[in-house]
């Protein structure tokens, strides 16, 4: 579900790969965002999914100090192969930055996954601007 100008990582060189994690963002406008529930986008998102979607779970919320997120996790059945798949989609908000996080994995692999998953939303920081990924932020 991602958009194309996000950056995805996978577990294997697709098309041999299990799991999926994709990011993709926006600038916001600098007007007040809190009467815009992200609740109601992860569960708008999800209302246009054309999978066949069998178990929707429950949405869930965090606010933190830096930024807040929603996220909610379906299970479908994968048409290309015949089989039950996972996914999750977050939105989270914060320092004028909206990012788009999902995920998709097939059951056996959901323990690695949600420990991707966990680190990812755990790390989570939105606006801050690393000049050289490969070194990490610079302490000041």
């Amino acid at each position: 579900m991602p958009v194309s100008d996000s950056i995805e990582f996978y577990d294997y060189q697709p098309p041999n790969d299990n799991c999926r994690l994709a990011v993709s963002y926006l600038r916001l406008p600098p007007v007040d965002w809190g009467k815009l529930p992200l609740s109601n986008l992860v569960k708008n998102a999800f209302e246009g999914d054309e999978r066949d979607i069998f178990h929707r779970g429950n949405i869930v919320e965090k606010q933190l100090s830096h930024l807040e997120y929603a996220w909610q996790e379906i299970r479908f059945n994968e048409p290309n192969e015949h089989r039950e798949a996972i996914s999750r989609l977050c939105v989270a908000r914060g320092s004028g930055i909206q990012a788009l996080i999902t995920t998709d994995f097939w059951p056996e692999d959901a323990r690695k996954a949600t420990a991707v998953w966990n680190t990812v939303l755990e790390t989570l920081i939105l606006g801050r601007r690393i000049d050289n990924p490969l070194a990490g932020p610079e302490m000041h």
